[in-house]
């Protein structure tokens, strides 16, 4: 009885989760192992680059690339060698202002890929002619469009996410070639504001030497100065949605108009699927579409943009935000029926192999592993979720001894949670026995000695030594508290007892 009782109990968090990212399987690169016609997938296996590399390879007259960052070394040594065996390769991309301000975003690109983007202009200054500004975002690449257009849109820039990024690449027809190619010179002429002139050297352009030729857009989008059909295109797409919505954008405004429109979709009864990458910067808009009801996945790696609105699809090179649709130099072109199946085939393997998924408040019991806080994003914000934390509480002193199995529950401690979150609390603590007051004082009982003669015989009562002697069980007093004192090898109901007929407390030493 005097050993001290383990007590355990559970208790059930029922707070929700935070605003998070549910890892909901494994991310793995994308599979680019099938090769489609029109819409291509990137990856491992770099079939799309391969196929950059030999439409450059192929060229007889001109090569146009746009690239906001340039740093593939197969596709770099292949535009100098075209160069070198007289192809004119005219170059757009992002200007060094821009760079710098990306580079300090979160987590948008990391500062060794600008390092060996800079390094490559340099490698290029004596074989191409490179125009930056600071708002050419546009990635894709058209080869001898007057004489045999072929042309391609890339998601990806053109350096290590040809082949490590989750993105998209289309196959243009000969005349969406020809179309692309004259906003290049659009771009080249009009929009620029640097040239590369020698290694390390950027200088201001001139005017050019006539007003370039209009372009005509009959599949490509574009969003450039005075040029907002790419935007205007992207609007009407989710706007027109009647059954199924489905958009794929690295970045995400809260306040941008395609977040407003993609929401009142949503509240239409629209099924929309968003297809994102999880990070800090898109914590508000994503958690304003779900809470609309849009249903949200990401990978780690994806960066592609593109809308599937019903049986029209769109795959672009800007992002749903002020940056992309209405401020930068970016493409997009419409898909036509076949280019739109294969779209739709790629969207729906995303859907059920990409490892995240948005949840706004999920319940504690609703998942377990990890967790990616959405404020915070991939590189700080990973979580675990395990089903229970053992926490113990300090020992709870039973009144008495023979009431330590009626002793009360204690006042359940708030755990923190940190680095995991938890379903539930196993709380642990002990019962222990009361022990005696170091200032009890000892109930003595008094006992008279009675006093002897030198004889030996007893002298008369009352002329003896009075003296206190110890109770049986000792009895202490404290605080007007009456203390019953068990020892070991003492017999418990004895000492019960006694502790009932003085009011007492049973308690060891």
């Amino acid at each position: 009885m005097t050993n001290p009782i383990s007590r355990f109990a559970t208790v059930p968090i029922t707070s929700p989760l935070p605003p998070c990212w549910l890892r909901k399987g494994p991310t793995r690169p994308d599979d680019d192992s099938n090769r489609s016609a029109i819409v291509w997938r990137v990856g491992p296996k770099t079939h799309f680059r391969q196929a950059l590399v030999q439409t450059v390879e192929n060229a007889k007259d001109v090569v146009l690339v746009a690239s906001f960052l340039l740093a593939d070394e197969t596709l770099a040594k292949t535009l100098i060698e075209a160069a070198q065996r007289g192809v004119r390769v005219y170059v757009l991309t992002a200007s060094e202002a821009r760079l710098s301000k990306v580079v300090s975003d979160e987590d948008a690109f990391d500062v060794r890929m600008v390092e060996e983007h800079k390094k490559l202009l340099d490698r290029l200054a004596e074989h191409v002619v490179l125009r930056t500004a600071e708002h050419f975002h546009a990635k894709f690449l058209v080869t001898d469009p007057a004489t045999c257009p072929v042309g391609w849109i890339s998601t990806a820039n053109f350096n290590r996410a040809l082949e490590d990024s989750v993105e998209l690449g289309v196959k243009l027809t000969e005349q969406a070639a020809v179309e692309l190619a004259g906003w290049f010179c659009n771009a080249f002429w009009l929009e620029s504001d640097r040239e590369l002139i020698e290694k390390g050297r950027l200088a201001k352009v001139t005017a050019p030497p006539a007003q370039p030729k209009s372009p005509s857009s009959h599949s490509i989008r574009v969003t450039a100065k005075d040029h907002g059909e790419l935007r205007e295109t992207t609007l009407q797409l989710i706007r027109n949605a009647q059954n199924r919505l489905v958009i794929v954008s690295y970045g995400v405004q809260d306040d941008h108009a395609t977040t407003k429109a993609i929401e009142e979709r949503a509240q239409a009864g629209v099924k929309i699927t968003l297809l994102t990458r999880p990070r800090a910067a898109i914590a508000a808009a994503v958690k304003r579409l779900a809470t609309a009801g849009v249903t949200i996945l990401a990978h780690d790696k994806l960066h592609a943009k593109a809308i599937l609105s019903d049986q029209r699809g769109l795959v672009m090179t800007a992002n749903l935000h002020t940056v992309g649709l209405d401020q930068g130099f970016e493409v997009g072109v419409l898909l036509d029926d076949n280019g739109t199946r294969e779209l739709d085939d790629v969207l729906s393997q995303w859907i059920q192999t990409f490892p995240w998924c948005y949840a706004t408040a999920a319940p504690r019991d609703s998942h377990l592993g990890e967790l990616c806080l959405a404020d915070l994003g991939l590189r700080t914000g990973r979580r675990m979720v395990q089903p229970e934390i053992v926490h113990p509480l300090p020992p709870v002193v039973a009144d008495s001894v023979v009431t330590m199995e009626e002793a009360p529950t204690p006042k359940w401690v708030p755990v923190e949670e940190k680095e995991t979150y938890f379903h539930k609390v196993r709380y642990k603590w002990q019962v222990v026995p009361p022990r005696l007051p170091k200032e009890a004082k000892e109930r003595l009982s008094p006992v008279v000695d009675a006093e002897k003669h030198d004889d030996g015989r007893s002298a008369k009562q009352g002329k003896g030594v009075t003296h206190g002697v110890p109770f049986d069980p000792p009895l202490y007093d404290h605080n007007e508290m009456v203390y019953v004192l068990l020892r070991p090898g003492d017999n418990l109901d004895r000492v019960r007892r006694v502790a009932a007929e003085l009011g007492g407390k049973v308690v060891v030493k």
